[in-house]
């Protein structure tokens, strides 16, 4: 098992082949290569096609062997049967990563596992390292490189989450709805089938990447259960990591293998692994951004001590309550403090009940009534 010894040059490549460019963008290798055009890639980026001698302006090549000069990555969308070849092809120049985007591998079973297994064996020949195949790679903002959520214009702004997911899908829109949460990105990844590089080979990375303070991974299932469970333990450290482990059910471990090819194993102990390891367990897709949110927040609570903020009295209720059910306390705010935000609010809103903090409804009850 070849061991990873940096990727810088994965997510800041000097030099990007996109093997299957297109010259139609709603395909994946135009697609692509039209993100990458305009979002204003600051490397060399060769368009890889034998039918076409130009695409979007840029001069194309028959193979990735007739490039001048070195390729740090491939980006790969040419159907799954013609992918060994193609890392050959890569090998032979000298590539050093490379993002299989194409589907029809392990997540298909036995003839797809089988065909995964010569590619990855074609690597083997030579250095190249392999993110996928069966995934949507990888989000680059200091690089210029979205091939996650490419028909989404965001801003080359990094910021200190790196996340890591099985799911296409799901670091799409961690990526889109984190950052309409104010979340920003050092790097995310979207590593499908985990033929070569895993979600071991990428914390180990995240954890030594300086630009990284949060680390976030979707899983499904992995490759190489104890010794990630000994890397988290070290990093959560120095790093908080937030895990979202799906396929729980019945059902769910049925659709991971289908998916991602992964054995999702039991959900008990796996639970029982990341707590001992330090890892903050998500629940859900929701759960996954409020945590990253939250260990991105500059300024962290002293207590359990909250105020709400809402646009009603029943929305007030509600929050109390559900902030009490997770152990947060929520005092009334003293009389001067009320006097006080009537005063600031009077005139700009209209009429609105007193502001305090509203008790729970279960407490108030208790105490024999509301104040």
């Amino acid at each position: 098992m070849k061991r990873v010894d940096g990727l810088d040059r994965l997510f800041v490549p000097s030099s990007l082949a996109m093997v299957g460019a297109s010259k139609n963008v709603e395909k994946s290798g135009g697609l692509f290569l039209k993100d990458l055009i305009a979002s204003g890639f600051k490397g060399k980026l060769y368009p890889v096609n034998p039918r076409e001698s130009e695409i979007l302006g840029l001069r194309c090549y028959a193979s990735i062997a007739d490039i001048p000069g070195e390729v740090d990555l491939a980006i790969i969308t040419v159907p799954a049967g013609l992918v060994p070849q193609v890392i050959a092809e890569c090998n032979q120049k000298g590539v050093r990563y490379a993002v299989v985007h194409s589907a029809g591998f392990s997540e298909l079973g036995a003839e797809g596992l089988k065909l995964e297994k010569e590619m990855v064996q074609s690597a083997r020949q030579g250095d190249i390292r392999i993110i996928g195949p069966n995934c949507m790679g990888i989000f680059s903002p200091q690089a210029g490189i979205n091939t996650i959520a490419p028909r989404v214009t965001f801003t080359k702004e990094m910021g200190p989450v790196g996340f890591v997911g099985q799911s296409g899908w799901v670091v799409e829109n961690v990526i889109e709805i984190g950052y309409e949460r104010g979340l920003r990105f050092s790097k995310a990844v979207s590593i499908g089938n985990q033929s070569d590089l895993t979600s071991e080979d990428l914390l180990e990375y995240l954890a030594n990447d300086d630009d990284t303070k949060v680390i976030g991974f979707y899983i499904e299932g992995i490759k190489r259960g104890r010794e990630f469970f000994q890397l988290a333990r070290q990093v959560s450290k120095k790093k908080p990591v937030v895990v979202w482990k799906s396929g729980s059910s019945e059902v769910g471990v049925r659709a991971a293998a289908s998916h991602t090819g992964s054995l999702a194993g039991n959900s008990v102990v796996f639970d029982a692994a990341m707590k001992q390891s330090g890892i903050n367990i998500a629940r859900n897709l929701d759960e996954l951004i409020d945590l990253l949110v939250g260990f991105t927040c500059p300024v962290l609570p002293a207590s359990r001590r909250v105020g709400l903020l809402v646009e009603s009295g029943g929305g007030a209720v509600a929050g109390a309550d559900a902030a009490e059910e997770m152990g947060l306390e929520v005092p009334t705010l003293s009389a001067e403090i009320q006097e006080e935000l009537i005063d600031r609010l009077e005139g700009t809103i209209p009429p609105f009940s007193r502001p305090r903090n509203r008790q729970p409804i279960h407490s108030a009850m208790r105490e024999g009534g509301f104040r």
